[in-house]
């Protein structure tokens, strides 16, 4: 499966970002390596949240983390996820210009990922506009 985010949207928040890319060889054009990082653990960690049943439909190919999760809030946590981990490895001291940004990226991360667990499809139909929040619904333990 693709990745929630490419290159184009890291670009929209960070337009010079290709210049940090590795000088490796052969020569390395794209942060392929971040998305799909960022990717693995978001879908990790949505797996966590989902109730067993939609675990099931997920582990048994029926669904995929994209038909329960709004498309561009899948791509917007995995950018700003992205963004992060490329000023990570850019950092080289707690005080420079990149560990400022990867604390904001990280920051920008956790928020948006926090929200992601309220937009479930519960239909299934991919529509997110009229869906159930978890806003006023009480949870019992037995």
């Amino acid at each position: 499966m693709a990745n929630y985010s490419t290159d184009t949207d890291l670009k929209a928040y960070e337009p010079s970002i290709l210049r940090h890319l590795p000088n490796t060889t052969p020569t390395t054009t794209s942060f392929d390596v971040q998305h799909t990082e960022s990717k693995r653990i978001i879908d990790e960690l949505m797996m966590s949240r989902l109730p067993e049943e939609l675990k099931d439909y997920v582990d048994n190919g029926q669904m995929t983390i994209n038909d329960l999760v709004d498309e561009n809030d899948l791509k917007t946590v995995s950018v700003f996820h992205s963004l992060f981990l490329i000023f990570n490895w850019l950092s080289t001291r707690d005080d420079d210009v990149f560990s400022i940004k990867r604390e904001r990226y990280r920051e920008l991360y956790e928020e948006h990922l926090a929200g992601l667990a309220v937009d479930i499809s519960v239909d299934g139909d991919a529509d997110f506009e009229d869906e159930l929040t978890l806003e006023g619904i009480q949870l019992f333990r037995s």
